[in-house]
């Protein structure tokens, strides 16, 4: 059993990791995302969002296969926020929606956002046994990568 203290150091240590590796990332050349858009159901990315509130995903990516995720609250390479109906963009996933079942640009979902100061838990890929559980200071961004299905149990603010 971890003191709360070793919690504590646990967290400050996994923040401040995240803020190096957003800075990193700021400072590299942004380049294409990997994967382009597919006309198929089911072909690349997938969010599922089973939480009560919207849920921002994107269709780009910035970088190449090193980098997981990005902190920050916009990611630099997308260019058509808000958009559902273009490339290197994002867009707010609603309570209950499927990105393979949105537009043909969402079939192949990039990253979606973990907002500053919320509780976010979720199941990345098949591991369904696994919740993941996310509380940042700073809003990340996480991959996904080639045809994961991340599903968002809940999100509280």
């Amino acid at each position: 059993m971890l003191t709360p203290r070793l919690r504590a150091a646990r967290r400050l240590a996994a923040v401040i990791a995240a803020v190096l590796i957003g800075v990193i990332a700021q400072g590299a050349v942004a380049v294409p995302a990997e994967a382009g858009t597919c006309r198929t159901r089911g072909c690349g990315g997938r969010v599922v969002n089973r939480s009560g509130m919207n849920i921002r995903i994107t269709n780009d990516w910035c970088w190449g296969t090193g980098t997981a995720f990005y902190v920050g609250d916009k990611l630099p390479c997308v260019t058509q926020p808000g958009n559902w109906t273009a490339n290197h963009a994002d867009a707010e996933l609603p309570s209950g929606g499927d990105s393979s079942y949105t537009t043909i640009y969402y079939y192949d979902v990039d990253a979606f956002r973990v907002y500053r100061g919320c509780i976010t838990s979720y199941y990345f890929g098949s591991a369904s046994d696994v919740v993941h559980t996310d509380q940042p200071t700073i809003s990340q961004w996480w991959r996904i990568q080639g045809k994961t299905k991340v599903t968002i149990t809940s999100i509280r603010c």
